[in-house]
């Protein structure tokens, strides 16, 4: 007759919580896939979790204050950055935002549905349409965006000094103007 035994239990060794900062990431790559640990990885990393860091806490807090989600925000504020009467047809505007043509529409029918925005014919195409920032929407950019730079600001600070920043500030424009050369180059060619 046969038992079933249950097979021997190995110990199982305590794991340390997963370290989820993006020096945590690093540390992991250096160590167990040092291929993939190269300062520019490396700087890439830093600079997309400081982004999503600030980012993330300035969406919560423009959406807890105005009501606005990341995309509307993003919208009211590039409209507004333009001379009146801040508009764009809704191609530039979504190339200026990165935005899916599904999304802009959802993003585009709240917006006008609160009166931020409104669509009227192209002056110079009247197949196509301009999207306006109304009056409303531009007393509300001028509302968020303040809100939004002072939170950009005191993330900031809490790491650098004002000196720092601006130098850091300076750098990744260098870094981008050439890599956003490139960028409209390759795009001129296809």
């Amino acid at each position: 007759m046969k038992h079933d035994v249950d097979p021997p239990q190995l110990p199982v060794e305590d794991t340390p919580p997963l370290d989820t900062t993006a020096e945590g990431l690093i540390r992991r790559k250096r160590s167990t896939w040092p291929a993939a640990s190269t300062h520019a990885g490396n700087l890439v990393i830093r600079l997309f979790r400081m982004r999503d860091l600030i980012h993330d806490s300035s969406r919560r807090e423009v959406k807890e204050r105005f009501g606005l989600t990341r995309a509307e925000f993003e919208v009211v504020v590039t409209l507004r950055t333009l001379p009146p009467p801040h508009a764009l047809t809704p191609t530039e505007l979504r190339q200026s935002m990165l935005i899916t043509p599904g999304g802009l529409t959802k993003v585009m029918r709240n917006l006008d549905a609160n009166g931020l925005v409104r669509r009227r014919p192209s002056e110079h195409d009247r197949r196509s349409s301009l999207i306006e920032l109304t009056e409303e929407g531009v007393a509300l950019a001028e509302q968020v965006l303040p809100l939004a730079l002072d939170n950009y600001a005191r993330h900031i600070a809490q790491g650098l000094t004002p000196k720092e920043s601006e130098r850091l500030s300076e750098l990744l424009a260098k870094a981008l103007r050439s890599l956003e050369a490139v960028h409209d180059e390759s795009e001129d060619s296809q």
